[in-house]
């Protein structure tokens, strides 16, 4: 950003925590600071474009960099690494069957020795018999399908992560987001 402009000191820190995302760019030249905050999970991608992009315009930097388009190809990218990476393993290594054991062997209220406090409850998914449901501590947030992966283990990340994205809690569906939010203040 800016390769063709005059140089300046930028002090910067972005970050996130469990439902938010920031990103603080500071400018002591000119006094200035860029911050911002997203109530979401992820990789902070979209709030450190927003802020590039608003100093961008700020100090007029040459080139431009248009962030819409890197937000798609980092989307794009993303997609294709989890495929690569998580969808596509998993994928090839599950096996159909054999079932060791029923799905009602399974049902129950699982807690750790001495943790008492830290419950896991597996249940019967009533849409498709050849789930089951995984909830964490009773809480609706922490339910998962689980799909049966092979013998006696049952998965939910690709499900889990897709879900994440659809509801735009991680930075993958900020990203997407980002081409909106900056097109509507341009």
């Amino acid at each position: 950003m800016g390769a063709e402009s005059p140089s300046r000191t930028v002090y910067s820190h972005n970050g996130n925590f469990n439902g938010a995302t920031t990103a603080i760019y500071m400018v002591p030249e000119s006094t200035s600071a860029v911050v911002l905050l997203s109530n979401a999970r992820g990789l902070s991608d979209a709030t450190d474009w927003i802020a590039q992009d608003i100093l961008q315009t700020m100090f007029e930097f040459q080139p431009t960099v248009d962030f819409v388009s890197e937000a798609k190809k980092c989307r794009k990218s993303f997609n294709q690494w989890f495929e690569e990476n998580i969808q596509g393993p998993l994928q090839r290594h599950r096996l159909a069957s054999p079932h060791d054991r029923r799905r009602p062997d399974y049902y129950g209220v699982y807690r750790l020795s001495g943790y008492d406090r830290f419950t896991v409850k597996v249940t019967k998914h009533t849409e498709d018999s050849s789930k089951l449901i995984l909830e964490v501590n009773g809480k609706a947030l922490q339910r998962h399908i689980l799909s049966h992966y092979h013998y006696d283990v049952w998965e939910f990340a690709p499900s889990f992560v897709r879900r994440l994205c659809k509801k735009r809690i991680r930075g993958l569906q900020l990203v997407s987001k980002f081409s909106d939010i900056v097109q509507a203040t341009r």
